[in-house]
């Protein structure tokens, strides 16, 4: 999929193993180093090397689930000897004399939280993870980049700068899913070199002043809807007692006779011409014949 391949990508891009940047030295920042030493683990497919058997196994769970017994400890331990060979390459000679004899790469990470980690180290840790890990909530854009400003504020205090294009990439991928193609279609755009954290924040406004406004428009249409689907509902459902007509109650019975002038009834039930409201028999020549023999004995009486 693209969004594996961008991904993947940046994760080489952030944790390239060949840079000099991720050699740690005596008197780095090592809460920074080692976020950026698990990254480039992660980068090989080597999770939680920094943890025992239990803990290893369900944070690699997907790719452990198919075996059984022995053979879940053997990855383990294949991959605890590839992750010890690699961070060899991410180590000074001086921090490896100090580090002495180790046989795992959790081990390594042992030693090195021992020696190196300073008060507010594990802070820093802790921030940087939820920086890597904070995602945007359904479309909400302008809680997602406060949160965010506010991670990498707490992040600067600490005396870690974390330059512009890194903040930019770290803001392009907590973005939701559905609108990952924002990540290359400004990539392409600006290029590495040319990105900044202003650019996604217009981009990321945009996008989400775009969704907004169709969820706004499809809501109003769909209520329309719904209010006349209920219109025609509820006046479908009433019936006229009187002219047994649908669309109106009986109190609001508009239904004018055509022979008497009167309203309520119709022509054909009229009371005038000796018809009863609710008389359903006769056929039409009957009623005629009847309403002609009553206006003729009106006459005679007159």
């Amino acid at each position: 999929m693209v969004v594996v391949e961008w991904k993947s990508f940046w994760t080489h891009k952030l944790f390239s193993m060949s840079s000099k940047e991720l050699v740690f030295k005596h008197g780095d920042d090592y809460g920074v180093w080692k976020l950026k030493a698990m990254g480039a683990l992660a980068a090989k497919d080597l999770f939680g090397l920094d943890m025992e058997l239990d803990k290893w196994v369900k944070k690699n769970y997907s790719k452990v689930k198919t075996l059984k017994g022995t053979e879940v400890e053997h990855v383990y331990e294949e991959d605890q000897e590839k992750g010890l060979l690699m961070m060899w390459r991410l180590l000074d000679k001086g921090v490896i004399k100090k580090i002495g004899e180790v046989k795992t790469c959790m081990e390594v990470f042992g030693k090195l939280d021992i020696i190196y980690q300073k008060q507010g180290g594990v802070e820093l840790i802790v921030l940087m993870h939820k920086l890597v890990n904070l995602r945007m909530k359904r479309v909400d854009v302008e809680t997602y980049l406060t949160d965010f400003d506010g991670v990498v504020g707490e992040v600067e205090k600490r005396g870690h700068r974390i330059v512009e294009v890194e903040k930019a990439m770290f803001m392009l991928c907590g973005i939701v899913e559905e609108w990952a193609f924002l990540r290359s279609q400004i990539f392409l755009q600006y290029g590495y070199d040319k990105l900044t954290t202003e650019v996604v924040r217009s981009a990321l406004r945009e996008q989400g002043h775009s969704v907004n406004f169709n969820l706004k428009t499809d809501g109003k249409e769909k209520g329309e809807k719904k209010e006349r689907g209920s219109e025609v509902a509820l006046f479908g459902n009433l019936r006229c007692k009187k002219c047994r007509r649908a669309g109106h109650s009986q109190e609001n019975c508009s239904t004018k006779c055509y022979s008497c002038g009167k309203f309520g009834h119709v022509q054909y039930q009229c009371p005038e011409l000796g018809i009863s409201v609710n008389d359903k028999g006769g056929s039409d020549s009957t009623n005629r014949s009847g309403g002609a023999k009553h206006k003729k004995e009106r006459e005679i009486t007159v």
